[in-house]
């Protein structure tokens, strides 16, 4: 076919692609000079655009016939076919399942095709610069196609938007522990200002929220790479299977049960890290993978059993929150079996949401047992006072100072209080 016939091709279609949102049918090893188009939601679900002068005959028999046959059955889609062709020797006609309409310059289009395309009768259209236009066409195109692209990722969240969220929340919060460092000179008091987890804070302070806050803080480089390594390889599975709002119901129940399981089970420890999180998602993921069947796969679940059994004996390690993982894990399986949708998990999500109330709420019973704070860092005390003074924070110093000092003297240890007044400066 010489270029200006492909050009007259490549109008119309270049027209259906970007006005009906019609799908090039790629046929890979078959060399050919026609177009076919695809779009189930039109009354023509499939297309041939061709510059062959076909007939009633030649359209329903021999190669074309079979070509057309096997790109109905491979994509399912029902049998009638549309021809346009842009031979000028051509004619309009309508055969069993097939129907062609001639669309050329000069000629009138027939109004049938009119009325399933408007516009399609100035469609096509003589050019002086045969290059040029095919270089329009072609940029036209691919802009349809990046629009596509963008969409089809926002409606599968091949992008995860959420997750990328998190991610910049733990970066921020990793700064702010490292730029404190200059004030405190200790990574640990840096982190806990930052919001991590510290019992003395929680308990005589009642900063509950950092239940919350203490999922998102890092300190360590190498701590916040290796989790924001996890955390986007598991978001990305996530958020393909759940709304942002059950995204974050997700995450911060399994942060805050990891924390509560720590504030529980463990004594007056500093803890953060997203982790607790990470281990939420990873049992949300089981569930999800048990529904859809994915473990019949054995490469799938050999992958997921070394995955599992690498985070245990991470776990295991020293320095590593071993209950905020497990209260973590707990927690996504629960919230992933109440998230699922399928039928056969109904029943079970209701046991699963009453067996999880139960044992968070022996958890919270056992708060007000936990009041006193068995191992004292008077130290660590003093100098998170001492950042909120630094940066003029007077207001939550005196705050911090009340609390340490009310909850030392509380469980008798009044020697605690002049420590601190001889050694802060305010």
């Amino acid at each position: 076919m010489n270029k200006p016939e492909q050009v007259k091709n490549l109008q119309l279609l270049t027209f259906l692609v970007n006005e009906y949102n019609y799908q090039i049918v790629q046929i890979n090893g078959l060399q050919t000079d026609d177009y076919w188009l695809m779009n189930m939601k039109h009354q023509y679900p499939l297309i041939c655009i061709t510059h062959r002068k076909m007939d009633a005959v030649s359209a329903q028999s021999g190669s074309f016939r079979q070509l057309t046959l096997a790109i109905t059955s491979t994509f399912h889609q029902p049998g009638k076919l549309l021809i346009l062709s842009t031979n000028e020797q051509a004619q309009d006609f309508i055969a069993n399942d097939v129907t062609q309409h001639v669309v050329v310059v000069n000629r009138p289009v027939a109004s049938e095709l009119i009325r399933a395309f408007p516009g399609i009768e100035k469609a096509s259209r003589e050019v002086k610069n045969v290059h040029s236009e095919t270089r329009n066409l072609t940029r036209l195109l691919q802009k349809k196609a990046r629009s596509e692209m963008w969409k089809e990722m926002k409606r599968t969240k091949s992008v995860p938007i959420n997750t990328i969220i998190v991610a910049v929340i733990c970066l921020v919060l990793f700064l702010a522990a490292n730029l404190l460092t200059f004030i405190t000179h200790d990574s640990v008091v840096s982190s806990i200002f930052a919001g991590a987890y510290y019992k003395m804070s929680v308990v005589s302070a009642h900063e509950y929220w950092r239940l919350i806050t203490a999922g998102f803080v890092h300190y360590d480089f190498f701590h916040i790479l290796m989790n924001l390594i996890a955390l986007l390889n598991l978001g990305l599975i996530l958020e393909r299977r759940l709304t942002p709002l059950r995204y974050w119901i997700l995450l911060l129940i399994s942060i805050l049960v990891g924390n509560l399981f720590v504030f529980v089970g463990d004594g007056n420890v500093v803890g953060l890290g997203i982790s607790g999180g990470l281990f939420g998602f990873l049992g949300a993921i089981i569930v999800f993978y048990y529904v859809e069947g994915a473990f019949k796969n054995p490469r799938i679940l050999s992958n997921f059993i070394t995955t599992v059994t690498m985070n245990i004996l991470i776990s295991l390690l020293p320095g590593i929150s071993m209950l905020a993982h497990l209260g973590g894990f707990v927690a996504g399986l629960a919230v992933g079996v109440v998230f699922v949708n399928a039928a056969k998990m109904k029943s079970f999500a209701v046991h699963t949401v009453i067996a999880f109330g139960l044992l968070i709420g022996l958890c919270i019973s056992r708060i007000p047992s936990l009041q006193t704070i068995q191992d004292i860092y008077g130290q660590t005390d003093l100098m998170i006072m001492q950042t909120a003074y630094d940066l003029n924070l007077d207001f939550y110093g005196d705050y911090l100072y009340n609390s340490f000092c009310g909850q030392m003297e509380k469980q008798g240890i009044s020697e605690y209080r002049l420590y601190i007044d001889a050694n802060l400066n305010r």
